[in-house]
């Protein structure tokens, strides 16, 4: 599949928040995944791929409005207001074997799960050891742990930072930055470590873990200092030695995360238009501005190229004109950390 504007030039097709934007794809619609979804950012499109009765059917939407453009059937090319789309079908087999000579171990296995949850509801664990240590505490109560890097407060109220994790994750970016930057993929996937679920590794995530750790240093030295030290050292070397790779990767991430900003604000226009504030009640707005917060470290971490910068600005400047300033958002701890004349987005009332 390709896609070119009335020009003649290529469109770039994203087809997952995980892969880079591309001007050629090959899709396989199987019964297994019998549909696809992609989209044109450029040509500001969502696209459904399906299969189904012999023919691929395509449906395609306008981005933000969700205005249905086409539905019907895949043709070699099909023009979709300035958008043309071309199509070259191929066909393949696909072979699916099984040999699984240890199925009466997953039997015994499902067994004893049963059995063990029956025993946790008739005999429960109500054993409690509690581990204390500065301003955290780490405990064990009826069969259940809390991570050792939630910390709780004198009054019980979880405070949602993972301690622990951004450690980790900090371990993780300087291991494997080096890799990250030789690699095509933006949003780099880590997986678990140690048990604990990783965000994708990028340079905007290792900054804002960075900028967190920072924060928090102060409060608990022993823990944090030798962790964020040592990575900064080797980040700092994979950075002087692959300058190039690593200001080009910055810049991806830096316009893709800019693009997904640009769209929920565009999401939220028709509201704004009639008076309501971007950061409203059940807007979205505190899971999404985290986006913004990664752009402003991106900005401060590598020279970002002055369109892209300007496209901020007109962004903001929508924001402003919009936005009802309240208390900050995340921790307490972390607000000395935020000025609010540099991070005023975070100082919102939801």
């Amino acid at each position: 599949m390709r896609a070119i504007d009335s020009s003649g030039a290529a469109l770039p097709i994203q087809a997952s928040t995980f892969l880079s934007p591309s001007a050629e794809l090959l899709l396989t619609l199987s019964p297994d995944e019998p549909e696809r979804y992609l989209a044109i950012p450029k040509a500001r499109l969502a696209l459904a791929l399906s299969a189904g009765g012999g023919n691929s059917r395509l449906r395609a939407y306008a981005i933000p409005s969700g205005q249905l453009l086409y539905d019907g059937e895949v043709a070699a090319e099909i023009t979709i207001e300035k958008t043309t789309l071309r199509f070259q079908p191929a066909t393949g087999a696909v072979i699916s074997a099984r040999y699984s000579p240890g199925d009466w171990l997953w039997w015994l296995g499902g067994a004893l799960l049963i059995v063990g949850l029956v025993g946790g509801v008739l005999f429960p664990h109500q054993r409690i050891v509690i581990h204390r240590q500065g301003e955290w505490t780490e405990f064990y109560a009826t069969g259940r742990r809390r991570s050792p890097g939630d910390r709780w407060t004198s009054d019980g109220r979880a405070e949602g930072m993972n301690l622990t994790r951004d450690l980790t994750f900090a371990r993780v970016a300087a291991e494997q930055m080096s890799d990250y930057l030789y690699a095509e993929v933006l949003f780099y996937p880590v997986g678990n470590v140690d048990g604990l679920p990783m965000p994708q590794l990028t340079i905007g995530a290792w900054l804002e873990t960075e900028w967190r750790l920072s924060a928090l240093r102060p409060r608990y030295p022993e823990a944090i200092a030798p962790v964020l030290s040592a990575a900064q050292a080797e980040i700092r070397k994979v950075r002087h030695r692959l300058a190039e790779q690593y200001q080009h990767k910055a810049r991806r991430e830096f316009r893709s995360r800019l693009d997904s900003w640009e769209i929920f604000l565009d999401d939220r226009r028709e509201a704004a238009a009639h008076g309501e504030p971007y950061n409203a009640p059940r807007s979205g707005y505190a899971e999404r501005v985290r986006m913004r917060f990664c752009l402003e470290l991106l900005k401060d971490d590598v020279s970002q190229l002055s369109a892209q910068l300007d496209r901020l600005r007109t962004l903001d400047a929508r924001l402003r004109a919009r936005f009802r300033p309240g208390a900050f958002l995340w921790e307490p701890e972390l607000a000395e950390a935020a000025p609010v004349d540099k991070f005023w987005f975070l100082y919102a009332k939801l």
